[in-house]
């Protein structure tokens, strides 16, 4: 615990001298998140119709050989939004049409108990035990 706190004031001591002594522009601190929009990215055909599904440009022969990475996560953000949406839609989809089996079904009198006993019943005369064997 107690190295923790030297630690913590060391690490306070070289952030405040390094501060003080830093005044000019040049020697800056630039966080690599801002300069992503900076950094060129080569698009793969892949890229390229995601470019053009997200929206970012009308055709794929309109997308540029570099765009920035800014772009191109806006680019994948948006199809992945895009296919989690989808993929929920099916599954609610999905869960209307099994209530509406398992409602046919419980109309028709069947049910999972009785089904389940069937099949243990067939299942145990197709593999008896036959001591002569």
């Amino acid at each position: 615990m107690a190295s923790n706190k030297v630690m913590k004031s060391i690490v306070a001591k070289r952030l405040m001298s390094s501060s003080a002594s830093s005044g000019s522009e040049s020697s800056r601190y630039i966080s690599p998140v801002s300069a992503l929009s900076q950094i060129s990215h080569k698009v793969s055909p892949f890229e390229q119709r995601l470019l053009v599904w997200s929206g970012q440009f009308k055709k794929i022969t309109d997308v540029p050989s570099l765009v920035s990475r800014d772009t191109m996560e806006r680019a994948r953000n948006h199809y992945r939004i895009r296919v989690n949406l989808i993929i929920a839609g099916i599954a609610v989809v999905g869960s209307f049409a099994m209530v509406i089996s398992g409602k046919n079904a419980a109309h028709r009198g069947e049910n999972i108990n009785d089904y389940n006993a069937e099949w243990h019943r067939r299942y145990n005369e197709a593999h008896k035990f036959d001591p002569t064997h």
